[in-house]
């Protein structure tokens, strides 16, 4: 399934943070700790807590490893 992420139930401010760093899809922040999503300009700790339990909606979270992740 892709999910965009705009399709994520987040604030716009932590959306636009992640567009404009380049990622599109919440499968791009899989591979992505924690640390590295604060390190986005416009991301905080309030930020990465909407997007570690939209993730999680979908099954998914951050740092994600394995065959499907590139491990």
């Amino acid at each position: 399934m892709i999910i965009c992420i705009r399709q994520l139930e987040i604030s716009t401010r932590a959306i636009n943070a992640l567009l404009g760093d380049g990622y599109v899809y919440a499968d791009d922040l899989t591979c992505k700790t924690p640390r590295h999503i604060m390190d986005i300009h416009g991301i905080g700790y309030g930020s990465l807590k909407q997007i570690d339990r939209a993730l999680l909606k979908f099954g998914l979270r951050l740092g994600m490893t394995g065959p499907a992740y590139g491990e």
